[in-house]
C-alpha cells in the first residue's frame, strides 16, 4: 500500500505577506506541501488561498523594488494570469523558500498527454532561460520554470521588466563594474 504524501509539509513559515495582483492580503502562514501551496491569513475575515504547483507557470526570487519588498514572485495560469508575491518577514528566508518552491514544482511536473505531443512540422514552443536573457549567474535572478513555453517572448520580457529585473545583452555585461570600466578607460588614455 502506497502512503499518501500529498499533505506532507515541505516547508512552512509564519508572517508571510501575500500580495495577489496589487492587493495585499496581509500576513499569514505559508505552507508548501508535496502537492500544493497554501496561505492562511492571521486576520479573521480574510480568505485562505491554495494553489496546485501546476498552476504556477513560473516562480522566481524577486529583489526589492520601489513597490514590493524582496519576495517569491509567482505567475499563475488560470482564467486570467495572476501575479502572486510571497513576502517573508525577513529577506533571509528567501533562499529556503525558493528551494522548497523548486522541490514542490519538481514533484509535480505538468502532465503530458497526447494533446501535448508535437505534430510533424509543428514548431516547438518557446523556452527561455537566464542565459538567453543575459542574467545567468546574476545572484538577484533565480528562476524555475514549469511551463515557460506558454509565454511569448514579448510577454516574458514585459513580465521581467515589470519586476525590475535588468536584461543585459550578455552575461559579462551583468557583472561589469561601472567604476572599474572608468578606471580602465582612464589608464588607456
Amino acid at each position: 500500500k502506497m502512503e499518501d504524501t500529498s499533505a506532507t509539509i515541505l516547508y512552512s513559515l509564519e508572517n508571510v505577506t501575500l500580495v495577489v495582483g496589487s492587493d495585499s492580503k496581509g500576513e499569514g502562514k505559508l505552507v508548501l506541501t508535496f502537492t500544493s501551496i497554501s496561505w492562511t491569513p492571521k486576520a479573521e475575515g480574510q480568505t485562505a488561498e491554495t494553489w496546485n504547483y501546476q498552476d504556477v507557470v513560473m516562480h522566481a526570487v524577486s529583489p526589492a523594488t520601489a513597490t514590493y519588498p524582496p519576495c517569491i514572485y509567482c505567475h499563475l495560469d488560470g482564467e486570467d494570469v495572476t501575479e502572486v508575491r510571497f513576502c517573508p518577514p525577513d529577506e533571509g528566508h528567501l533562499d529556503e523558500m525558493f528551494f522548497h518552491f523548486n522541490k514542490g514544482a519538481e514533484l509535480n511536473p505538468d502532465p503530458v498527454g497526447p494533446e501535448d505531443e508535437e505534430e510533424e512540422g509543428e514548431e516547438a514552443p518557446f523556452y527561455f532561460n537566464a542565459q538567453e536573457f543575459g542574467v545567468e549567474g546574476n545572484e538577484n535572478v533565480r528562476m524555475h520554470s514549469s511551463g515557460m513555453g506558454m509565454m511569448s517572448p514579448e510577454q516574458f520580457m514585459d513580465m521581467i521588466t515589470r519586476q525590475g529585473i535588468e536584461v543585459y545583452d550578455n552575461v559579462e555585461e551583468a557583472f561589469e563594474d561601472p567604476e572599474e570600466e572608468e578606471t580602465n578607460e582612464d589608464s588607456q588614455q
